[in-house]
This record gives C-alpha cells, structure tokens and sequence, in this order.
C-alpha cells in the first residue's frame, strides 16, 4: 500500500483577490470613518451658526446679554431659583471683569457664564441644555460639542480688536469644565484639519483673523505641529487646537 500527502496552497491569483479584498474593506473603513469626521464638522458649524443668532435674538428681544439680564426670573419663562436659573447684574459683560479663571473653565452654577445658556435655553432660542440642572456638565449646564468629549463656554475676550468690538464676549469649543476653584490639565480639543474646516465655510480660512480664530496648547517654537493652530490649518491629526468664535 502507498501512502500519499498532498499540501495544497495558495495560488498567486487567489492571493491576489484576498489582497484585493482587504483593500477594499481598508478603504471602505476609511471612508466610513470620513464620512462621520464630515458630519461632525457639519453639526459643529450648525452649532455655532445657532448660537451666534440666538446670542442676537436674545439681546434685541430682551436689551440685555444673556446671562446678565437683571431680570432674568420675572421675564424668562421657567427660570427660577428652583431650577437654578438666576438673574444677572446688568452691567452689560457676562461674568467679572477678571476672566483668569473662567479661560480655565473653572464655573460654578451661578456664573453668568453658565447663566448664558440658562438664559438662551428659557427663552426658547436654544436645545441641548437642561434648564432645571443645577450640575455644571456637558450636556447638562453647557452644550455638547461633536468633536471632543468637551463642549461650548462663553468667555470675555481677551484679544485687543474683539474686546473693542460691539460684542467683546467669544465663543469657544472646550475640553472640559472645571468645577468652583479645582483645576485640572486641560488637553486641546480640536484638530487643525477639522478647525480648518470650518472656518473655511463660515469665515475667512485663516487661524489669527476673522470672526473664528485658533490657539495653540502649548509652545508652537518648540513643536511644528502647533504651528497648525496659529499660522495656517494643517491636516495633521493632533488633537491641539483652542476653537474661539465671536458673539
């Protein structure tokens, strides 16, 4: 009797058509995740286009800022000390002059800051926030924002030509909010690809002029990739810009 093994392999055409085939998925996986990279940009611009015309329609409705309104729980339907929803001072600023702490995102309830969204989502003119909320947290007292794990704040400008504007109040896309006086490190949000990309569409494409404008976390002399962020939008995918839109 014979005893005879045989060893099968593969062809070089049916290699060729596995190779295919995992290409086609690879660029298939790409362009999935793309397509959702895209769509985030899109609602983030949608976003922020929202916030500005309800930022307006609240001070020619109302003749006061959001959140600074004095009289913000005899005006505003269900804003009451019960949902932790407060009037402002009327001194025609949102929050205290000394803005050190709210660039850190260090807020508390009360905050005229926070108060902001309080305002926007009482008078009708904004979703996404809970008024009845007496938590500061994304999704909660502040608006969730699709790029980061972050959300939208509001802040006092403090770059020279926006501070003498009519409105010297910024808009800004932010990692994380810290709570009362705890401070905590606070990695950038925001790509330069994705910053890019919308400030191509709603402003002027450029990262230090216009109506949106990009800082670098960290020292753009000692790391190329943050030059991304303060001299012009770069496709890398480090996670490393500041978002600022002006109100």
């Amino acid at each position: 009797m014979e005893s005879r093994s045989t060893q099968q392999g593969f062809t070089l055409v049916e290699l060729a058509v596995v190779l295919i085939c995992i290409s086609i998925v690879s660029a298939s996986v790409l362009k999935a995740q793309e397509m959702v990279r895209q769509a985030r940009i899109k609602t983030t611009i949608a976003q922020v286009q929202s916030y500005q015309a309800a930022y307006k329609t609240f001070q020619d409705t109302y003749q006061f800022l959001p959140g600074d309104i004095p009289a913000a729980q005899a005006i505003l339907p269900n804003c009451t000390a019960a949902n932790s929803c407060f009037n402002g001072n009327g001194n025609k600023v949102i929050g205290s002059a000394d803005t050190a702490a709210i660039r850190k995102g260090i807020q508390v309830i009360s905050d005229e800051e926070t108060q902001f969204w309080k305002h926007l989502v009482a008078a009708e003119l904004i979703t996404g926030v809970d008024l009845t909320t007496a938590d500061i947290a994304w999704g909660k007292s502040h608006p969730v924002s699709p790029l980061t794990v972050g959300g939208f704040s509001v802040a006092t400008s403090n770059t020279p030509d926006w501070q003498s504007s009519p409105s010297g109040f910024v808009m800004r896309i932010h990692p994380r909010l810290n709570i009362e006086n705890i401070e905590m490190a606070q990695p950038a949000p925001t790509s330069p690809y994705e910053a890019g990309q919308i400030d191509r569409t709603i402003d002027d494409g450029h990262p230090a002029k216009g109506g949106m404008r990009t800082t670098a976390f960290g020292d753009p002399a000692n790391d190329e990739r943050l030059a991304g962020c303060e001299v012009e939008y770069t496709a890398l995918p480090d996670k490393i810009c500041f978002v600022y839109f002006k109100l």
